[in-house]
């Protein structure tokens, strides 16, 4: 069953329904708990993984301006969501329809999620970003969740329209493929995205 939660949280629009057997079963109701939980491992460990990588960005703007912000994204990011996967058991990453990395292109169910996610444009200041989660399906893959990633003031820097000669030189060096820039303020640039194993 996979779900999709609108702009304001308040509730989920079920999407694709594609494990009605499951959903129906005797023991939906433990496994409802089940997804529960996840989900909010899910949130957590996405909201980890944001609050390390945003704390890191930010010392290096401080320190040493948006040529070292660069840096932190394509050295410190990887080893931040490593180090959380290997502890957590799930598989922390970050995807995007406009990839800065190739490595962090999207698989095609996240595809999916991210086309859903850019459909309902800007987001507010203070309004929370939109959710995907997917419950697990035997034989075909573990718990799935996404949450949106919209363009902060501070992402601008290196992902706006008006990028500086350094930050331009910077990405040519480091980023050749580069995809991801020319946002705007509160448009959706990618994702965190938590998968989980497949239970035994």
């Amino acid at each position: 069953m996979q779900h999709l939660k609108n702009t304001n949280g308040s509730r989920s629009l079920l999407i694709v329904a594609t494990a009605l057997l499951q959903a129906c079963s005797p023991t939906s109701d433990s496994g409802k708990k089940e997804t529960g939980q996840l989900l909010t491992r899910s949130q957590n460990l996405a909201n980890q993984y944001g609050l390390e990588l945003k704390s890191e960005l930010q010392q290096a703007l401080a320190n040493g301006g948006p040529t070292k912000a660069i840096l932190v994204c394509r050295e410190k990011a990887p080893r931040i969501a490593l180090r959380i996967s290997k502890v957590s058991g799930a598989t922390i990453s970050r995807t995007s329809l406009k990839s800065r990395n190739p490595v962090n292109a999207p698989e095609d169910w996240q595809l999916e999620v991210l086309r859903d996610f850019d459909k309902q444009g800007k987001i507010a200041v203070d309004s929370p970003p939109p959710e995907f989660y997917a419950s697990a399906e035997p034989g075909l893959h573990g718990f799935r969740y996404m949450r949106a990633i919209p363009t902060a003031p501070l992402c601008l820097t290196c992902h706006g329209s008006q990028l500086s000669d350094d930050v331009r030189n910077a990405l040519e060096t480091h980023y050749p493929h580069d995809l991801a820039v020319g946002y705007e303020q509160g448009e959706i640039r990618g994702a965190f995205s938590v998968s989980w194993p497949l239970a035994n």
